[in-house]
């Protein structure tokens, strides 16, 4: 990283210090470890971009983990969105364009089958009530992810709304649910346009530590995923054997 790389990584540091009201030794610790000596006049000089270059790297992979959506808003060319990488590339080669399904809702929860059934649903108005259905190749959980514009944010399916995962079953399965497989409601009440929904069904038995990284941060999670934690996730899957997993997508646009 260059002096002015580093004088950026403090904007970005000072700004997370600044949104989260932590005073950024705190976060420096968080990133680096609890060994770290502060000399005098150490912030000054990181404001300066007088840091050394192992200490800024670990800095910027923790900010890149925990931070991503925040300080891309403040120093893009430090913090890209990235234009390709292991989970885009992941969806592209393996998610299915059939096998998931959006359902429209009526207002007492029920899926409205005999009308939308043979439809593709391509546009929903905001505010409708809507589920997935999904027709997976075997039991396990179910586990999904919403892109809008670039950015990717999961989509909590548990009863309580807090966790990633809903079990399904081999199978038609609507998602997600009570555990009585009666449809939880769902609804896009802000941002027009496409919106693209990708949903992973996993063997129970499997493990994936950058999934549970993931599952950990929804509940405090207000913004997207960090792409490295999607990439991460991405090489994870592919690092084992892929009939374990199956991939589905399904977009929609969503008008006023």
């Amino acid at each position: 990283m260059s002096i002015e790389d580093r004088k950026q990584l403090y904007r970005a540091l000072r700004a997370v210090a600044d949104l989260s009201n932590i005073h950024i030794e705190v976060l420096i610790i968080r990133a680096v470890g609890q060994d770290i000596v502060f000399g005098t006049d150490y912030i000054s000089n990181f404001r300066r971009g007088n840091i050394a270059q192992a200490r800024a790297r670990k800095i910027h992979s923790w900010l890149s983990q925990n931070h991503w959506a925040d300080v891309h808003e403040v120093v893009p060319d430090l913090f890209p969105a990235p234009e390709a990488g292991p989970w885009k590339r992941l969806i592209e080669e393996r998610a299915q364009a059939t096998g998931l399904k959006i359902q429209r809702l009526d207002q007492f929860g029920i899926v409205q089958r005999v009308r939308d059934s043979a439809e593709e649903i391509t546009s929903l108005q905001l505010g409708t009530p809507f589920c997935f259905e999904i027709d997976a190749p075997r039991s396990g959980s179910a586990i999904m992810f919403q892109e809008h514009k670039g950015y990717w944010y999961p989509l909590p399916l548990s009863k309580d709304g807090t966790g990633l995962r809903c079990m399904v079953g081999a199978g038609i399965n609507v998602v997600p649910h009570s555990g009585d497989s009666k449809p939880i409601s769902l609804t896009e009440n802000d941002d027009t346009g496409r919106h693209q929904f990708v949903c992973l069904v996993i063997d129970e038995e499997i493990k994936l530590a950058s999934l549970k990284t993931i599952e950990k941060a929804v509940p405090q999670l207000g913004g997207p995923i960090a792409p490295a934690l999607l990439n991460s996730l991405a090489s994870e899957i592919k690092s084992r054997s892929l009939e374990r997993f199956a991939l589905f997508r399904v977009a929609v646009r969503f008008v006023a």
